[in-house]
């Protein structure tokens, strides 16, 4: 489990950036991959372990851009036993974030899961 979250698209790679990266670098352009990775969002979670992230939003798009899409969390909150009580774990939580600016989310909802209903 994390409580750092990357949001990344793998893309294409057009020709005037492999020749870009090819005069930069001076690796030939028939050794670099067709497509390459995009970290377009980042955002630490300070109260919770992220145990998982999916796209929700626009069409189910898989990438987050210029604030139009959502992500769907599975997070425990970051709460230890003596605060619970021992062998009592914290409840895990569904949480609805939208990527912002500066290593920051806006949360637009949560809900945490109690005997099979979302409350």
């Amino acid at each position: 489990m994390r409580d750092f979250v990357k949001v990344c698209r793998v893309r294409k790679r057009n020709s005037e950036e492999a020749r870009a990266r090819v005069a930069s670098s001076g690796v030939p352009s028939s050794s670099l991959p067709v497509h390459f990775v995009e970290i377009t969002a980042s955002f630490y979670v300070p109260d919770s372990w992220v145990c998982g992230v999916a796209p929700l939003g626009k069409g189910g798009g898989s990438v987050v851009e210029d604030g139009e899409e959502l992500l769907v969390m599975l997070t425990v909150p970051k709460q230890g036993e003596e605060e619970l009580g021992k062998g009592v774990s914290p409840r895990p939580q569904v949480q609805v974030v939208e990527p912002a600016e500066d290593e920051e989310y806006n949360e637009i909802s949560t809900g945490t899961y109690k005997e099979n209903t979302v409350e």
